[in-house]
């Protein structure tokens, strides 16, 4: 009896230390992240609004001990316009259910998430397609819960009307890319840090374009790249976290946000 009770004892105590969990969760029609029409073949756009009108919601979000939404970028590469890609569409979409599964894993999200491999099998071949994340200059990763780009809120929920992704050539090497990442500035944009940053691959350089290069790098993160392709092109995706004072972390489902040419050189 004495060893009953106190084993009741005990766990009476583990319930009141521990407590129930408190999950966050935002149906996918309470936010959009959606790509945003650019003329540009080197550019991709975005943007990001949440629109839940759940009062428990919105004061998480709004709580000054709330981080986000902060948004993390992906890419893949490939060797021809997905508009003439064979299996594209599904290869996209089998991409965005991995991240859901692997990443986003509802209603508890990784911390870190790192690059996984999506292997898609044909009747006739099998083709691995990897999911990068973008890291800063000088090999900088992003890590929650500030993400490339974190919005704070000042008692309002923060906003992206409009972000854009554009590839630019490196000053030492015109045939090598980086990725520059600026917020739109002119209309509201909430409270997001910072307004620009400079992307690069998922080792921290700047993306080749040369012939030799792609068939030297030992990375795999080419070896989509049909040889004789007439150019380079950067899949890029997008999803935000929110992470607080609440048990799990929340991930927005995986958003295509579309392609960014990158001439390729002899």
């Amino acid at each position: 009896m004495k060893m009953k009770l106190t084993f009741l004892l005990l766990a009476s105590v583990f319930f009141v230390s521990c407590g129930m969990p408190t999950i966050f969760n935002l149906s996918t029609s309470e936010y959009s992240l959606q790509s945003i029409d650019n003329p540009n073949t080197d550019a991709v756009s975005g943007s990001l609004s949440i629109s839940t009108t759940n009062a428990t919601s919105i004061s998480t979000i709004i709580d000054s001990e709330t981080k986000g939404p902060s948004l993390m970028f992906f890419y893949t590469i490939s060797g021809s316009d997905l508009s003439t890609f064979p299996f594209s569409t599904t290869i996209e979409n089998a991409l965005i259910d991995t991240f859901s599964t692997k990443i986003k894993k509802e209603p508890f999200g990784l911390n870190n998430p790192i690059y996984h491999e999506l292997v898609y099998t044909t009747t006739s071949d099998q083709i691995k397609v990897s999911l990068y994340e973008f890291k800063g200059i000088n090999n900088l990763k992003f890590t929650l819960p500030n993400l490339i780009l974190t919005g704070n809120s000042n008692g309002s929920i923060p906003k992206l009307d409009s972000f854009t992704l554009k590839a630019r050539p490196t000053a030492v090497d015109s045939s090598r890319y980086y990725i520059e990442l600026t917020v739109n500035t002119d209309t509201p944009s909430g409270s997001f840090t910072p307004t620009s940053v400079d992307l690069f691959d998922f080792e921290g350089f700047p993306f080749f374009t040369q012939s030799d290069d792609i068939s030297s790098n030992e990375s795999g993160e080419y070896s989509y790249f049909p040889v004789g392709s007439s150019g380079l092109f950067l899949n890029i995706f997008c999803a935000f976290s929110i992470s607080g004072n609440f048990t799990n972390i929340f991930w927005s489902t995986l958003t295509s946000l579309g392609q960014i040419e990158l001439p390729s050189s002899p």
